[in-house]
C-alpha cells in the first residue's frame, strides 16, 4: 500500500482508509457480512470517496 510507503507523511485520507478497512474486516468476521454489505455500511459511516483528491 502506498500509505505505508509514506508513513512519515500520513494524510487524513490514509488514516480514514485504514479505519475503513479495519471496520470492513471486523464486520465480515464478526457478523459474517459479505464484502459488499460491509463496504456499504462503512462507506456510509466514513464516506471515503469525499476524501479522494481529484
Amino acid at each position: 500500500m502506498a500509505m505505508f510507503k509514506r508513513r512519515k507523511n500520513n494524510k487524513k485520507q490514509d488514516l480514514i482508509l485504514l479505519r475503513q478497512e479495519a471496520l470492513e474486516h471486523y464486520l465480515m468476521n464478526k457478523y459474517n457480512y459479505y464484502y459488499r454489505e460491509a463496504h456499504g455500511i462503512v462507506e456510509r459511516k466514513y464516506n471515503f470517496s469525499s476524501y479522494i483528491e481529484k
